[in-house]
């Protein structure tokens, strides 16, 4: 039998499986410790504020996809840089300009 590691693209399947129902046991646990999303307007988030979107119920997608995605290795490790591109919705308030 082969080696039952997964690799980083089985890792993103998982990731985006638990993004899209909001699995947020799961994404405890694929969400590294010193995870940054920044989002579409620049803001930052850390992984317990990412995850706190799914607990507060601020945040429901349509889709999960991960986009442009590179794999980087650094000897036993990999990190994954990409970018989801944003369907979906979330409760904010906008300012109405004029």
């Amino acid at each position: 039998m082969g080696d039952q590691t997964p690799g980083p693209n089985d890792v993103a399947d998982e990731w985006a499986a638990a993004e899209l129902g909001g699995d947020t046991t799961s994404l405890q646990e694929i969400v590294a410790d010193d995870f940054v999303a920044v989002g579409p307007r620049g803001f930052v988030l850390t992984k317990e504020q990412w995850i706190n979107r799914h607990e507060a119920g601020n945040l429901k997608y349509g889709s999960f996809e991960l986009d442009e995605a590179q794999v980087r290795g650094y000897g036993d490790a990999a990190i994954l840089v990409c970018r989801q591109p944003p369907p979906g919705s979330t409760r904010t308030r906008t300012a109405a300009t004029t």
